[in-house]
């Protein structure tokens, strides 16, 4: 068995290749060499020329379309009513930041409203939204949502319309007005 320490020895050259025979045979090597380098070339040059191609088809712009007088005529006018439409609004019109005052509806009395604030303001957020839902079977619809409104609390106003829309839905599919959805 070989040592493992001891440095591997290369074999010898052919001793009959020495001379002419070597260089005939790395001289046909060389040219069998170079023929393969020369179609492996050529068959690169060719995959150029197909990627070349590929390239120039995709580079290719389309004709720009020359449109009519009548469709010219047809697009200005499309955008002069664009451009009236989009034109900037006049301050008298626009709205103030700030907060607006509710109206209430004619059937509404002002210090109903106010009453039931005082008592729906003295409850805990978690009621006042309930409160705000028997109002609603109690005094109408347009007195609770004047009640919320006047509380300004978005959340509670948010709750409140959740709240409102699943009690309504479950009296009008008791009711049979509505049917329940699966």
């Amino acid at each position: 068995m070989p040592n493992p320490r001891e440095p591997i020895k290369r074999a010898e050259p052919a001793k009959h290749l020495e001379g002419e025979n070597k260089e005939k045979i790395s001289k046909e090597g060389r040219e069998a060499d170079i023929e393969k380098l020369k179609r492996r070339l050529e068959e690169r040059e060719k995959e150029l020329s197909e990627m070349r191609k590929e390239v120039e088809k995709i580079i290719e712009k389309p004709k720009p379309e020359v449109l009519s007088e009548k469709a010219v005529k047809v697009f200005e006018e499309e955008r002069r009513k664009l451009k009236e439409v989009l034109k900037p609004v006049p301050e008298e019109v626009m709205i103030k930041p700030g907060k607006a005052p509710v109206p209430l509806p004619l059937k509404i009395k002002e210090e109903e409203v106010e009453m039931d604030l005082k008592k729906v303001m003295a409850t805990k957020k978690p009621k006042q939204v309930k409160t705000l839902i028997h109002l609603a079977f109690d005094k109408g619809l347009y007195h609770s949502v004047a009640v919320a409104l006047r509380l300004d609390d978005p959340y509670i106003l948010d709750e409140f319309h959740d709240t409102l829309v699943d009690e309504l839905y479950n009296l009008l599919v008791k009711k049979g007005k509505l049917k329940r959805l699966k």
